[in-house]
């Protein structure tokens, strides 16, 4: 497409977007096709604000089509930030849907492209300390306790961290899970706690 076609084309759209009323039910794709043809122009700044318009205008209960290409987008172009916006915005919309299977499974999504990202930055910088510590502290705070421990052993076996291993090394050990023996009081079994370094016994 010629530039000159270009812009006659994004005229038309945004004329098109002025006569159109927000709750009018072809909204939604004139706006899904606006921001589409921005995105094929690698216009990707517009293309997001024409999403964002849209999530604003659009009423949430007809908005499914428009969330999920807003999704598919900022996962290919986005920022961790915009990706986490929208991925909390389309979880929202599946709760108020009454949607609670799709929304769990956009948070497990979500969940494991963080950690399919911090695994691959780990792959190319294994001496970044910092990351490491991120890494586990995301598991933690998703109280998988097991898995925040196999990060920190997987951070200290780690030959590129030999040099600072003293520092890192009692960083990790500090933050991580004691492992304790418990019985319980009412039935005379045995479990396996753990204590974590930042809460109270």
């Amino acid at each position: 497409m010629k530039n000159g076609e270009i812009g006659r084309a994004r005229n038309c759209y945004e004329r098109a977007v002025d006569k159109l009323a927000d709750d009018d039910e072809e909204a939604e794709q004139l706006f899904v096709a606006f921001a589409e043809f921005e995105d094929k122009c690698r216009e990707t700044d517009r293309a997001r604000c024409i999403y964002n318009f849209a999530l604003d205008h659009i009423p949430k209960g007809r908005a499914e089509d428009l969330y999920s290409k807003f999704v598919a987008f900022e996962k290919q172009y986005g920022d961790r930030e915009g990706i986490k916006d929208v991925i909390v915005g389309k979880t929202q919309f599946e709760i108020r849907q009454l949607r609670l299977n799709e929304a769990q499974l956009l948070l497990g999504e979500a969940i494991d492209r963080c950690r399919k990202l911090y695994e691959k930055y780990l792959e190319w910088s294994p001496e970044n300390c910092y990351v490491w510590s991120k890494f586990a502290e995301l598991e933690r705070s998703l109280y998988e306790t097991e898995r925040a421990r196999a990060v920190f052993e997987l951070a200290i076996d780690q030959p590129a961290l030999e040099n600072n291993s003293g520092e890192f090394g009692d960083l990790v050990h500090a933050k991580l899970p004691k492992k304790m023996k418990k019985r319980r009081q009412t039935a005379n079994e045995e479990y396996i706690d753990y204590l974590l370094p930042f809460s109270t016994a």
